[in-house]
């Protein structure tokens, strides 16, 4: 997978037709597509195999973060929370819509 580091680094983020590599290719494409579809969908794209596990599990602690009355309550304590790469792509979830990065998730 492409472009795993903690921050953005994908150049076609940056590109002004905001193009992107196909799904499971390149991490920041995947995050920056998840920012913006619920979870219904990112459940969805789970099912069909477009998506992994670690960005599904993220998208779910992130959602469980920002929605504690809206989500299942076991998200924010599952074991996946402290995976390296759930981690990451939490804090990039949160960094794409401008959310501070709450300090348990800094590494």
């Amino acid at each position: 997978m492409l472009h795993t580091a903690d921050t953005a680094t994908c150049p076609l983020l940056a590109t002004p037709c905001h193009s992107f590599h196909f799904e499971n290719r390149c991490e920041d494409c995947d995050v920056q597509r998840l920012s913006r579809v619920s979870l219904e969908v990112v459940e969805d794209r789970f099912e069909q195999g477009r998506i992994s596990r670690d960005m599904l599990d993220a998208y779910r602690w992130v959602w469980s973060l920002l929605s504690p009355a809206g989500s299942m309550p076991h998200w924010q304590h599952q074991p996946y929370v402290t995976d390296p790469a759930v981690r990451r792509i939490a804090r990039k979830l949160l960094r794409v819509r401008e959310y501070a990065v709450p300090a348990q998730l800094v590494d």
